[in-house]
């Protein structure tokens, strides 16, 4: 990051004239030093103060081509009204000096506010490590980027596996299973068995990590933290929603274990299931690939978009 010396110019006029040109001269050491880390280079400066104050008309030639290298930087950075080269010289021969000074310093003023307001953005928008360990982890989870490219479901060994966090089976980065999508599935098959690898899985799953897959590795989480930024009406909680939100409770116990039980069939992942929709459904659907299958949608796309729409 180019470091640049930011500067009243009302109180640098004063106090050239106060002190009768002594602050003068160190303005224009801080105006060397400023052209000086805008070029990357931090060596020079009194051999480049002597030769202004001591070598006939070098300030001549000093004025026109550092004003130069700063437009060069407001080019850059597409800004406009960096002053002209000439401009600086002509003042410079006219001996209004102390204004070639002020035009730069105000420039310089600009590029440091610039500077300033990028430095903070990136203090208050970097991600934390936590985002980062959520950003590895869907990645991780979904590391068949060859799907989001050719539009086809990953079916290899490893999607005989669970991962710790609900992410769809249908998406097409997928590597793994969801645990949710599983235990439905074989709930659906078992008969009277229990299905002892998925709950097995849950529960250690559960034991090791606890809250950290919905904190950390859930790229659900991940997702839905990242759509709560977006700017929309919010709504807070109160003791209505409080009591609403023990109906996940029973959808779990209802769509994800009873259905498939009775009616064989993933009763959760079918018709609710937000993440399946926008990780499967639209994961696919938006691939030039599957254009076939935004024929064949009807009246449950449409009931289970709303829902992750709502969500």
């Amino acid at each position: 990051m180019i470091q640049i010396e930011k500067r009243k110019i009302i109180k640098c006029i004063l106090l050239s004239i106060v002190t009768f040109g002594i602050y003068d001269i160190y303005w224009m050491y801080l105006l060397v030093k400023n052209v000086k880390s805008i070029k990357g280079q931090n060596t020079g400066r009194i051999k480049e103060m002597l030769c202004i104050y001591l070598v006939p008309f070098y300030s001549f030639y000093w004025w026109y081509t550092r004003g130069k290298e700063v437009k060069k930087e407001f080019i850059k950075r597409n800004h406009g009204g960096a002053g002209n080269e000439i401009i600086y010289l002509i003042l410079d021969l006219l001996g209004y000096r102390i204004i070639s000074m002020a035009v730069m310093q105000r420039n310089f003023n600009i590029l440091k506010a610039e500077e300033k307001w990028v430095s903070n953005w990136w203090v208050n928008h970097k991600p934390t490590k936590r985002r980062i360990i959520q950003l590895y982890a869907a990645l991780l989870t979904n590391a068949n980027l060859k799907g989001f490219v050719n539009g086809r479901i990953y079916q290899g060994p490893t999607k005989n596996l669970c991962v710790p966090g609900m992410n769809c089976y249908s998406c097409p980065g997928a590597v793994g299973s969801c645990p949710l999508g599983s235990l439905q599935n074989a709930l659906s098959v078992s008969d009277t068995r229990l299905p002892a690898y998925i709950f097995g899985i849950i529960i250690l799953f559960g034991l090791l990590l606890g809250r950290t897959i919905c904190g950390f590795l859930c790229p659900a989480g991940l997702l839905q933290e990242l759509v709560y930024k977006i700017k929309t009406p919010k709504v807070k909680k109160n003791k209505v929603t409080r009591v609403f939100s023990y109906t996940k409770y029973v959808l779990l116990i209802f769509l994800v274990v009873l259905v498939p039980i009775l009616f064989q069939a993933p009763g959760f992942c079918e018709y609710i299931c937000p993440v399946g929709t926008f990780e499967g459904g639209v994961g696919l659907l938006s691939n030039v690939a599957n254009e076939k299958l935004l024929k064949i949608l009807g009246p449950l796309f449409t009931w289970k978009f709303m829902v992750l729409v709502l969500v």
